[in-house]
């Protein structure tokens, strides 16, 4: 909690936040209730983001966190911004196409599309 107070407090502040919509410690894909909390409360809206890279090793953990090789190029690409009203309760983000459609896995960059 005292994470999203941060979060919260640096918003206010003008400053961009970004975290995993999956959480530190998985499952891998399923949206966590924080990033919808956040947005629900300081009123900005969230947005998805995808990180393809070239050339990179793979780490054997629950989320196969991904250290890009030195001098391997990489693509960032980000989603639709999407807000979440105030007064938006849990059931009714679970049947819009808003921040529920995050958990549905998104398709792969294959090799080569990073030119």
């Amino acid at each position: 909690m005292r994470a999203l107070l941060g979060l919260r407090r640096a918003l206010r502040q003008g400053w961009a936040v970004a975290f995993s919509l999956d959480g530190p410690r998985g499952p891998r894909y399923k949206v966590k209730p924080g990033p919808v909390a956040l947005s629900r409360s300081s009123g900005v809206p969230m947005s998805t983001f995808h990180i393809a890279v070239e050339r990179a090793w793979v780490l054997n953990t629950w989320d196969r966190l991904i250290i890009p090789k030195p001098f391997s190029r990489v693509l960032l690409r980000f989603g639709k911004l999407v807000p979440v009203p105030p007064d938006a309760t849990d059931e009714d983000l679970e049947h819009s196409a808003g921040p529920a459609g995050f958990a549905r896995p998104r398709p792969r960059v294959r090799r080569g599309e990073c030119e």
